[in-house]
């Protein structure tokens, strides 16, 4: 076999380095290129999630806002409802209307009051943060058409939320006023702020001329 010349071994040396370093250069960008291309896929997700978290602080103000206004509506709805439902208490507010209404009430009867809403929010003790009570108060009584629209404005514009549960009335052709009955449907609300205060009743007086006859009002336990 013949030799190779000097100048033919110094080719080969530099042909051989010539495939290295294309093959190197060659595996080298095609590593490099698939990872700037992962790069590049990572900075569009990470853009894509920086402007949500920048539009998201844009409107930061909004949600506030938003979520007090509710705040405020929720507290605005629970204000309507009161923290008991006692005889003494239901004594006043029919008292009041009486006199507003020019209503005549010959007797009151109370019924035992029920749950009708219990927050799955609980409290510490493991009990609803908010829960919610009704109880009926029937009567009976008589008054004029105008006292009866003034009875129902009563009814509606009292500071704690009732509602009418049933109604009926007749002439009564002997006073012509009406004899009428209602049921009416309280509430009382169970929170952490709700505090019940006992109305004062020492002003209503006990008699057959009231409404209460011989009512007596139930004594604090506590006194």
């Amino acid at each position: 076999m013949k030799k190779m010349t000097q100048n033919q071994l110094q080719l080969v040396v530099l042909l051989l380095m010539v495939i290295i370093v294309v093959v190197a250069y060659s595996f080298g960008y095609s590593t490099f290129d698939k990872m700037a291309q992962k790069v590049m896929n990572d900075n569009k997700v990470l853009n894509t999630r920086v402007a949500e978290l920048e539009q998201k602080a844009a409107q930061k103000g909004t949600y506030e806002k938003g979520i007090a206004d509710s705040g405020a509506e929720i507290e605005e709805i629970y204000s309507k409802y009161g923290a008991g439902i006692t005889p003494e208490k239901s004594i006043m507010m029919v008292s009041e209307m009486e006199q507003k209404a020019q209503m005549t009430v010959s007797n009151i009867s109370f019924s035992p009051e029920t749950g009708i809403y219990f927050s799955t929010k609980l409290k510490e003790d493991g009990t609803s943060a908010v829960s919610l009570y009704t109880s009926q108060l029937s009567l009976n009584f008589s008054t004029s058409y105008q006292g009866l629209k003034d009875g129902m404005d009563f009814i509606n514009s009292y500071k704690e939320r009732m509602n009418v549960e049933s109604f009926n009335a007749v002439y009564n052709q002997e006073t012509g006023q009406l004899d009428a009955t209602m049921i009416l449907n309280l509430y009382r609300i169970v929170r952490a702020d709700s505090e019940y205060v006992v109305p004062d009743v020492s002003g209503v007086a006990i008699g057959t001329d009231n409404i209460f006859g011989t009512y007596t009002p139930p004594v604090d336990s506590n006194k």
